[in-house]
């Protein structure tokens, strides 16, 4: 059972088993009162007694009554978030999304820590030693005062290494007085002219990624490879390489970087053989994760804990808050500037290219507020204006607006694209912890009298009764599918596979295909669908598929081959499930039976291809399919150097004028073919892995051979949570579905 408690819907959120809206700033005074709850059941005795009466006192006030006041829990989810708290074998809470970075959000995090303590006295679902190396960072308070100090004199070159301090930073600090100061000389290694570039005295491109040699790793256990995955594109330098030249002009410790890499990786690593080494190449970097969690550590001493404990601010309870929510496309902006992230919308509000600022309907209401109004809202900080989007997925009287776009500069897709939530921020610090505040009071807010069509690619929030993203209740999960009388309504229709044997004469009018050895097909998990859109980048990425920009998706003219749509549950809308929507490859495709020049082909291997030549533009094809998922091509794309470097040279570009869609990455399927031949042998289950497959983080997705009855496919499709998407339609998808398992609470 999962929960998660937070003022504002995020995609852990939607995949939780229940989200409870809070007021932001009241999730420390939520995990004390879980604490006094967990006190009064009587856990805790294996504590020191310093260390209870140190909880007793910090958790005395926050009573039932008192919680559900200041936080705005629904009391009957809270009493089953304490129960299911209580009853738990091996609980885990984690603390606040965004670090102590919000008000109270050191104390939320302390209290949770004690929490689990609580709960589980060996804390054996904690590691203490693969520990993130984001602790090596410095803090923001530490990142303000350095930049006041250069302001101050003392400094007269700075460099920085792929950072935007000027656009990721509060407007109200003092980033870009600095960057003004003539006594300052200031360096920017990096290939794109970003707000701090365009601010710098000195901007030194250097090889890209895949260009170069290189260590890197998250967590301090972990030591990742990178290697070149291409030449040159241009004679830039690596980094290290400069650097080397540079600061050791007359004494390097090695004579390119990549010898001085290979050399500490091999004294840190303890390798002595260069077979060791390659070793280490071919398995990406080395994984050193297995380490004993739950070790005990050290616990403050209470007089710091209490100082902490006691000392939270109190989030208002009338007035309106401002919150800037992570980007899963963008992060922190960087990913601003990427064509790609900015076509796939975003996976709860399915807008794209733009940063709406996400309001309750009841919020709206007071203001008059309607979807799309251009709203301006102001701060202590500065001022945000953006269109606002209704959702009653943000608690009453909360403003959400995602991070990563709002640029002045940075490129031709990400200048003036969206606004940017850091408008609002302080750059103070809190106290605290010396972490950044990601919300912001408000002061106001108004129309502008302007609004504006949001680019959204959702033509539904819910499936009006359809039978489209389904789900089962964990306790039916594993029963077969019910044995009711078979017929032709939408309840009725059998699931039918796409093969012989799922073809009847008293439903079929025409005759199955004849496959030949191969019958390819999708098998979709739902229950491990979080929504991400990695799999639509990547499609993105492998089959040249353009972007065309939020005017035309305004218009309804994206040319995604595959989108993660989302349905809320009508009658609890926080229930979501996502689902990935691609060309189901019909064997009774009604694409194929319409188009007058045959461009749609069934092949002897059941992929529904699409021949571009043949293609005339009518579009019948796209009128018939009942899954909306051909794209007409309105555009003649332009690749100018060097974005035609990105181009898959395996797959068409596709000109002006004809349709096209998701092909199973038919390209992979012929290399497969092509390697099982001249090994005199058929493709083996696993040899073809389309690009959504192989990038979906969570195994979703899963591709095979339902004529193989050993594939993993066909295993899958046995399973009884599969469907098919609107398959009372007859049309025999080989996109097949498991539903997703949801839990009653």
């Amino acid at each position: 059972m999962f929960f998660e408690i937070s003022p504002y819907l995020s995609l852990t959120g939607a995949n939780a088993d229940q989200w409870l809206a809070c007021r932001p700033g009241s999730e420390a005074a939520i995990a004390l009162g879980l604490v006094r709850q967990t006190l009064d059941v009587g856990k805790g005795g294996h504590l020191p007694q310093a260390l209870r009466e140190l909880l007793n006192r910090a958790s005395a006030q926050y009573t039932k009554e008192h919680l559900l006041q200041h936080s705005a829990l629904s009391p009957g989810l809270y009493e089953n978030l304490v129960g299911r708290l209580t009853e738990a074998k091996k609980p885990l809470v984690m603390g606040t999304g965004t670090g102590a970075s919000d008000l109270n959000a050191l104390q939320t995090n302390m209290a949770v820590n004690l929490l689990n303590l609580l709960h589980d006295p060996n804390l054996g679902l904690h590691d203490f030693d693969n520990r993130h190396r984001v602790e090596m960072a410095a803090t923001h308070a530490g990142i303000m005062d350095f930049f006041k100090a250069m302001n101050s004199g003392g400094t007269d070159l700075l460099l920085l290494n792929n950072v935007n301090p000027v656009f990721a930073l509060p407007q109200d600090g003092d980033i870009r007085q600095a960057f003004e100061n003539k006594d300052l000389f200031v360096v920017s290694f990096s290939n794109f002219m970003d707000e701090t570039s365009q601010s710098a005295d000195l901007i030194l491109p250097f090889k890209m990624p895949l260009e170069t040699w290189d260590e890197y790793g998250g967590k301090k256990l972990v030591t990742s490879t990178l290697q070149p995955a291409m030449g040159r594109t241009t004679p830039r330098p690596g980094i290290g390489d400069m650097l080397l030249t540079v600061c050791f002009k007359n004494n390097q410790p090695a004579r390119t970087y990549k010898d001085w890499l290979v050399r500490r990786l091999l004294e840190q690593q303890g390798m002595a053989t260069e077979a060791e080494w390659v070793r280490m190449l071919q398995h990406g970097g080395r994984f050193a994760l297995n380490t004993k969690a739950g070790r005990t550590t050290r616990i403050l001493p209470p007089d710091h804990l209490s100082d902490i404990l006691t000392t939270l601010g109190h989030p208002k309870t009338s007035e309106l808050a401002f919150v800037a929510a992570p980007s899963i496309r963008f992060f922190d902006g960087r990913g601003g500037n990427k064509s790609w992230l900015c076509e796939i919308p975003d996976p709860l509000t399915m807008v794209a290219w733009q940063s709406p600022i996400v309001i309750h309907p009841e919020t709206a209401k007071q203001g008059n507020i309607s979807q799309g109004d251009i709203i301006q809202v102001q701060s202590e900080s500065g001022e945000l204006k953006a269109p606002a989007y209704l959702s009653g997925h943000v608690e009453q009287g909360v403003l959400v607006a995602s991070i990563g776009q709002g640029h002045d500069e940075y490129g031709r897709y990400a200048k003036d694209m969206g606004s940017n939530p850091f408008a609002l921020l302080s750059s103070k610090p809190e106290p605290n912890s010396g972490g950044r505040n990601f919300g912001a009071d408000v002061i106001s807010i108004k129309k502008t009298g302007l609004s504006v069509k949001l680019a959204h690619t959702d033509g539904s929030r819910t499936q009006h009764g359809r039978k489209i993203a389904l789900s089962v209740p964990l306790a039916d999960a594993a029963k077969a599918q019910s044995s009711l009388q078979q017929g032709l309504g939408m309840n009725e229709f059998p699931f039918t596979l796409p093969l012989s044997s799922g073809y009847d004469p008293g439903r079929d009018f025409y005759p199955p295909h004849d496959h030949d050895g191969y019958r390819w097909s999708m098998v979709v998990d739902l229950d491990r669908c979080i929504g991400c859109g990695a799999c639509a980048s990547a499609c993105y990425a492998e089959n040249n598929v353009g972007v065309v920009g939020e005017k035309n998706v305004q218009k309804g003219r994206e040319m995604a081959w595959l989108q993660v749509q989302r349905y809320f549950d009508p009658e609890q809308k926080a229930k979501i499930t996502f689902l990935p929507m691609l060309c189901q490859h019909c064997d009774n495709a009604p694409c194929e039976s319409v188009c007058p020049v045959f461009a749609p082909h069934h092949s002897r291997e059941g992929i529904n291809n699409q021949i571009y030549n043949r293609c005339i533009g009518t579009r019948f094809c796209s009128q018939n399919c009942p899954y909306k998922v051909r794209r007409f091509n309105w555009f003649d794309w332009k690749w100018p150097a060097p974005l035609n470097q990105q181009l898959n040279p395996d797959v068409t570009v596709r000109s002006k004028g004809v349709m096209e869609k998701c092909s199973f990455c038919i390209q992979r399927i012929k290399t497969a073919r092509n390697i099982a031949r001249n090994e005199d042998r058929l493709i083996r289950d696993g040899d073809v892995t389309p690009a959504c497959v192989q990038t979906c983080p969570t195994d979703a997705l899963v591709f095979g051979n339902l004529m193989d009855k050993e594939s993993r496919v066909r295993k899958m499709v046995e399973d009884p949570r599969a469907y098919q998407v609107m398959g009372y339609l007859n049309t025999k998808p080989a996109v097949i579905y498991l539903k997703k398992v949801v839990q009653e609470i």
